[in-house]
């Protein structure tokens, strides 16, 4: 069974992409496909020490994560970019840019704003 992380920390039977790195982990909500009801899918996105499994960041994403996020370098810039989407709601990416640590949070770049 595939699983995501809930707002109270906890796992629950839905399905959530994630990101792995040297020292985080990426993960959704879940998209709310597979799971109705109560539980099924939400919008926040949070990045989790992954020794630890403690929340450093989060935020609202515009709709429930659909897919994997994904990494990549420009400009010698890291970013991180989310598939969204949901029921009535258009599929769309967005981007959000690394900072060092200790500078704040990752920067949401999202383009239509």
């Amino acid at each position: 069974s595939s699983w995501a992380i809930g707002a109270d920390g906890k796992s629950h039977d839905d399905r959530a992409g994630l990101l792995v790195t040297r020292t985080l982990l990426f993960a959704g909500e879940g998209s709310g496909l597979y799971v109705s009801g109560p539980g099924g899918g939400g919008k926040k996105f949070r990045a989790h020490d992954k020794q630890t499994g403690k929340v450093l960041w989060e935020m609202e994403l515009p709709a429930n994560a659909s897919g994997t996020p994904m990494t990549y370098s420009l400009d010698g810039e890291q970013y991180i970019v989310v598939p969204v989407g949901a029921r009535g709601v258009s599929g769309e990416l967005v981007a959000l840019k690394l900072t060092e640590p200790g500078s704040g949070t990752p920067a949401n770049d999202r383009s239509d704003e």
